[in-house]
């Protein structure tokens, strides 16, 4: 018994079988439901698969009045709630003592937020082109 539950364990944890033996039907329907991307967006993905990075703006990859407006003033309203906290967070940084120590990071929402699907966070990475391409 506690071998058959050992290979069990061993096959689920191997991406290869999960993903084509025990987890085929949710994976080959993931992989056919993907979003269509406009011509900036598959620019985009084909920029990143063939260089590694690429560069463009929030209005050719989006439109107008996207999510992103949204987003953009929830994390200044964010930073002016927390602003004296983050400007400790910088004065923390420039501390010689600080050296070793991870201070480039700053959790705006938490080290833990809520998942809330009608944040600006969210909505914003929910939008179809943007998952389109970090699903790819």
């Amino acid at each position: 018994m506690k071998i058959l539950q050992s290979l069990k364990r061993k096959v689920r944890q191997n991406s290869l079988a999960w993903q084509y033996l025990l987890n085929f039907k949710p994976s080959v329907s993931h992989m056919c439901s993907k979003p269509k991307l406009s011509g900036e967006a598959r620019r985009v993905l084909e920029d990143l698969q063939r260089d590694g990075i690429a560069v463009t703006t929030k209005d050719a990859l989006l439109g107008g009045g996207s999510a992103y407006q949204r987003l953009e003033a929830e994390v200044e309203r964010l930073q002016k709630e927390d602003g004296s906290k983050i400007e400790a967070a910088r004065a923390h940084a420039s501390d010689p003592n600080s050296i070793g120590q991870k201070t480039f990071i700053y959790f705006l929402l938490g080290d833990k937020p809520p998942m809330d699907s009608e944040s600006a966070f969210a909505q914003f990475a929910l939008q179809e082109q943007v998952l389109g391409i970090s699903d790819s």
